[in-house]
């Protein structure tokens, strides 16, 4: 059994890029699994918003106010193709924000396949 990599659940501040993501032990050595934002798909009638001062580089606040939740801040960057948030989200720039329900079934999805692969 030393050799046995299995998950457990660890619950991390709510604003930790690793919220969703399992935490692993193989041979006494804890390590993250990777963990990509699921692919939220768009259906053209998306709001735009203008990134308001104050929140330039913060995708998780401007997720909180817009979608209800901080951890969607990746599902935002992933539709607006945004790698770096610090450097590229600034004050004024227009980004599209998805539905709300489309990123809860998109991650709902994600969490389904990744407990049914455990």
């Amino acid at each position: 059994m030393a050799d046995e990599t299995r998950p457990f659940e660890l619950e991390l501040e709510f604003s930790n890029a690793y919220k969703r993501t399992q935490l692993f032990i193989q041979n006494g050595t804890a390590f993250f699994g990777l963990w990509r934002p699921p692919e939220v798909v768009l259906d053209g009638d998306e709001e735009r918003i203008a990134i308001p001062m104050g929140l330039e580089g913060h995708l998780d606040l401007v997720a909180q106010v817009t979608l209800g939740d901080r951890a969607f801040w990746r599902a935002i960057a992933q539709v607006n193709q945004i790698d770096y948030p610090l450097e590229e989200v600034r004050a004024g720039d227009r980004i599209i924000i998805p539905k709300a329900n489309r990123v809860r079934a998109a991650y709902q999805q994600a969490l389904g396949r990744a407990q049914e692969s455990m």
